[in-house]
């Protein structure tokens, strides 16, 4: 993956919010090669903390790795059974998966970008998809191949905390970014006044579509009171 990002590039990462925050990403995207470095030498100084270096939730017997990026809806075969035919609804649960494979040392199985798996009932048959939230956080750590921004994991150390903070409070307001909406919205997922959202403690709720024909599309960061006073 590229450790910079080109003028194309920061146009698709421009935050969703307003055209005023789309101009200051453009202005400062020079930023994120340096941030990179840092979140990196700050990874690295984590490493000599005893706990990190025998981390159970990287090691080969417990590390799950991610799986795969993107799955349209595909028709499921009953292992023992039949599903039957009377049975028609969806199932839709979030869970999270790393950026990076391995991932560091601090991960923790807190860590990771939301994904959200949809299981649809119809016909007697059952159609699953997998897709990943493309949050604006996640977007950027994809494109730099690095956990810029602070996790759960990053809470043991000192060092981790100053990650946490410089990513929050320092580089995403200089980025355009708004500090509520980083995180991973990898917890949980809300269907409120016709409208479905990923959520996640430290951040605002991810709006998010189900398409009939493939599952998830990203759409954008949104608070609940505004989407309840637009929708029909």
């Amino acid at each position: 993956a590229s450790s910079s990002a080109s003028a194309s590039e920061s146009e698709a990462l421009e935050p969703e919010s307003s055209s005023s925050s789309s101009s200051v990403f453009r202005r400062n995207a020079w930023v994120l090669p340096l941030f990179r470095k840092v979140s990196l030498l700050l990874e690295d100084i984590n490493r000599t903390d005893q706990f990190n270096k025998n981390n159970p939730y990287v090691t080969k017997e417990e590390y799950h790795p991610p799986m795969a990026e993107t799955r349209d809806f595909q028709d499921m075969v009953a292992v023992e059974g039949v599903t039957p035919k009377d049975l028609e609804g969806l199932y839709v649960w979030n869970c999270n998966v790393p950026n990076t494979s391995p991932p560091t040392h601090t991960y923790t199985n807190l860590d990771g970008h939301g994904m959200v798996h949809s299981l649809k009932f119809q016909n007697g048959k059952a159609f699953m998809s997998s897709h990943v939230l493309r949050t604006k956080i996640n977007t950027i750590e994809r494109l730099m191949n690095c956990d810029l921004f602070g996790r759960p994991g990053d809470l043991r150390s000192i060092f981790g905390l100053t990650k946490l903070a410089i990513s929050k409070f320092i580089a995403a307001p200089f980025l355009g970014i708004n500090p509520m909406e980083v995180g991973s919205a990898n917890t949980n997922v809300l269907f409120f006044n016709k409208t479905w959202y990923a959520l996640e403690e430290s951040m605002k709720p991810f709006r998010f579509q189900l398409d009939k024909q493939t599952g998830t599309i990203s759409s954008g960061m949104d608070m609940m009171e505004a989407s309840s006073s637009s929708s029909s």
